[in-house]
């Protein structure tokens, strides 16, 4: 069964300032969120 989420789209000023308090919190061995910038609304698991 696949279930579709609603695709939600922030703000670029929310989306830019989520993406800086990742960067500030990321630590340098998590290398992932700083080369894939996305913003996830919700995530599971």
């Amino acid at each position: 069964m696949v279930v579709q989420l609603p695709v939600v789209t922030p703000s670029a000023g929310a989306a830019e300032a989520i993406l800086g308090r990742q960067a500030a919190r990321e630590s340098a061995a998590r290398t992932y969120a700083r080369s894939l910038p996305i913003v996830p609304v919700r995530a599971r698991g």
